[in-house]
C-alpha cells in the first residue's frame, strides 16, 4: 500500500509541478492578463490532493515503525 502510494504521490507531484510551469509560462507571455481560472482550479485540486496522498502516507510509514 505504501509503495503505492508513493508511486501516485510522485505521479500528482510531477503533474503539479507541469501544471505549475505552465501558470508560470503564461504569466511571463502575458504578465497583465487575468489569471486563467481552469487552470488555477486545477492547481488547487491538484495541491489538495498532493496534500492528503502525502498526509496518507506519513501515517502509513508511521503506523510501520511501530
Amino acid at each position: 500500500k505504501a509503495e503505492e502510494l508513493e508511486a501516485e504521490l510522485l505521479t500528482t507531484s510531477r503533474a503539479h509541478q507541469s501544471l505549475e510551469s505552465e501558470m508560470e509560462r503564461l504569466r511571463s507571455l502575458a504578465p497583465n492578463a487575468a489569471p486563467d481560472e481552469a487552470l488555477t482550479n486545477e492547481l488547487e485540486t491538484m495541491t489538495r490532493e498532493r496534500n492528503e496522498l502525502a498526509a496518507e502516507l506519513a501515517v502509513l510509514k508511521s503506523a510501520r515503525k511501530r
